[in-house]
């Protein structure tokens, strides 16, 4: 079972993922059996590419 990082922010670019009204705004990506919560799209896409080139280890040392 992949392994779930809890976080209220971007796993990227640490945008709050909560909205006033208390709904979580949410896009969920799960990479290398870890899943990642990003705000946008465009953030979950950003991460993957950079991690093809640093590699995940690099962003277990960040994220973990």
């Amino acid at each position: 079972m992949p392994a779930k990082i809890l976080q209220s922010k971007c796993a990227l670019c640490g945008k709050d993922l909560g909205v006033p009204d208390g709904r979580i705004v949410v896009q969920e990506e799960v990479i290398n059996g870890i899943h990642y919560d990003f705000d946008t799209e465009d953030c979950a896409a950003m991460f993957k590419k950079f991690e093809s080139v640093y590699g995940n280890d690099f962003w277990l040392e960040i994220t973990g």
